[in-house]
């Protein structure tokens, strides 16, 4: 291993001698498949967030032609962050923190977006291109960005009319809170010669503890500072500055080992922020639509707009779902599936041809879905007053669904047809207590009559349904129908979806749309 480690003498500097691997470094092909062996991984990653003796930082995978079974990683100076022994192997084992994954949708920070206004050589303008933006342009960005993922090359996306309105600025002087932190200079020395050799390293964990589990005031400082910013109606705001520095500096507070409490926090909204110990929240943050209608903040202005769009979108479906089924070309929308409501009607239809054929004068059946139609009915009703209670939700439902587990077949017929019948209803799927003839009977019936209570059918009967759906399944030929593929519990909690089939499909669909 240690002809493995790659160490270089100096990092990758610009002309001005600025790194422009800061903290990033390569690592071969053939190591990275061993990390995917032993991690068990399904993909190998193209990057790894690691530690290997004094070093940490990003490895990125080598794409330049070498030996497939060489294993090497280099490190570089801005990755070293202390001088090891490297004949130890412990410090020649490399511990893998993270690794790169699937890209994934992200939710825009807020406070980005008062940054491009702040900034803007024309505010209305700017205003006006986020709002076009965000309507607009995100689907095709992410056409382009998924695409760019298909080929070998670099890709970068910018919008010309936002980059140039704007006009950046020079960077603020450094501004210390050193002030407010206090340092744990703590030693493994003085602890040892505080508490002696027995007793010293109970005392270092118990300390470690201690600094670690303290309450983090990085959302706190973070509420405080985008209120600030929000009532000060401006980010350049020379208090609202001060507050990201030191944001800066608690990001780094493990690190650089210093202590910070809830009586330093009103220290410094007190000496540094005028003494403003509350801020009342900004308007985005609530559910007040007038106020956001008054309002000239960018965000309250996005947040209506938002809104506005939402409610004019559930508007228009709704019109569309009141006015569906007019037209050859407007299906009708509904909570019916004639598949789920099969199982009962096929049933329903077998049984009145055998009592017709052998006991015409048998009321068997009748007499038996009057009783369970009552039974299902009356489940409806306890449901309705059960979940109109305070308690918590699980507390609610499981009473119901044992009373609707409960239902069971009455036949007081003593035909011969009704009895052979009800015995057939007796034999579960696979011995299974909740797949038995009976129980998707009852569930095919429920959903017949209830079908519009959604959360009433499938709380009661889902997986029933969800059973009856599958052996429904449709193959190329409407009338090819395939059977289900079973899996067992253990099994079903490892299968994962295909995330890129999934994709290539909704794409597909949005094209044919």
């Amino acid at each position: 291993m240690e002809k493995s480690i790659r160490h270089r003498h100096t990092d990758i500097e610009s002309s001005n001698g600025t790194p422009m691997n800061d903290g990033i470094g390569r690592i071969s092909h053939s190591l990275l498949r061993v990390v995917r062996d032993v991690m068990g991984l399904d993909s190998l990653p193209t990057a790894i967030q690691a530690r290997i003796g004094g070093a940490k930082g990003l490895w990125m995978m080598d794409l330049s032609p070498c030996p497939p079974d060489e294993r090497w990683i280099e490190i570089y100076p801005s990755q070293r962050k202390w001088d090891c022994n490297w004949s130890d192997p412990a410090h020649r084992t490399l511990e893998v923190v993270s690794v790169s994954s699937y890209t994934g949708p992200a939710s825009l920070n807020l406070q980005f977006i008062p940054i491009l206004e702040e900034r803007a050589i024309d505010r209305k303008l700017m205003r006006t291109t986020i709002c076009e933006r965000i309507e607009k342009h995100l689907r095709n960005d992410l056409g382009n960005a998924k695409a760019a993922m298909e080929i070998p090359e670099a890709w970068v996306c910018w919008d010309a009319d936002i980059v140039d309105n704007f006009k950046s600025t020079d960077v603020p002087s450094p501004h210390t809170f050193k002030e407010y932190f206090q340092p744990n200079t703590q030693t493994l020395g003085s602890l040892a010669s505080r508490y002696g050799k027995p007793h010293y390293l109970d005392m270092f964990l118990e300390e470690a503890f201690d600094f670690h589990l303290n309450p983090s005031f990085m959302g706190t400082c973070t509420g405080y500072k985008e209120s600030l910013a929000y009532h000060e109606g401006s980010i350049g705001n020379e208090t609202v500055v001060k507050l990201s520095m030191l944001l800066s500096a608690l990001v780094d507070q493990e690190k650089s080992g210093f202590e910070f409490d809830d009586n330093l926090w009103c220290r410094i909204k007190e000496e540094q922020c005028g003494g403003k110990m509350f801020l009342k929240a900004p308007t985005y943050k609530t559910d007040n639509l007038a106020a956001l209608a008054t309002s000239n903040h960018i965000i309250d202005f996005l947040k209506l707009a938002i809104h506005q769009r939402i409610q004019d979108g559930i508007r228009e479906f709704s019109y569309y779902r009141t006015g569906s089924g007019i037209g050859y070309d407007k299906p009708v929308l509904t909570t019916f599936d004639s598949d789920l409501v099969r199982y009962w009607n096929d049933f329903e239809d077998q049984a009145n041809q055998i009592t017709s054929l052998f006991d015409p004068s048998s009321c068997w059946f009748k007499d038996l879905r009057s009783s369970l139609i009552q039974e299902i009915d009356e489940c409806k009703t306890y449901w309705g007053k059960a979940m109109s209670g305070k308690e918590d939700y699980l507390t609610k439902v499981v009473p119901v669904h044992e009373r609707w587990k409960d239902i069971l077949p009455t036949v007081k017929s003593d035909s011969l047809v009704a009895s052979l019948m009800a015995s057939s209803l007796k034999n579960g799927v696979g011995g299974s207590k909740y797949l038995g003839p009976w129980d998707l009977l009852k569930a095919s019936l429920t959903f017949k009559r209830h079908h519009q209570h959604a959360r009433f059918v499938w709380q009661m009967a889902g997986r029933q349904l969800q059973f009856i759906k599958a052996c429904r399944g449709i193959g190329g030929d409407e009338n090819d129908i395939l059977p289900p593929i079973p899996v067992v519990s253990r099994m079903y909690r490892i299968l994962r979806p295909d995330t890129r089939r999934i994709e290539r499909a909704l794409a597909s669909q949005e094209e044919d749309f």
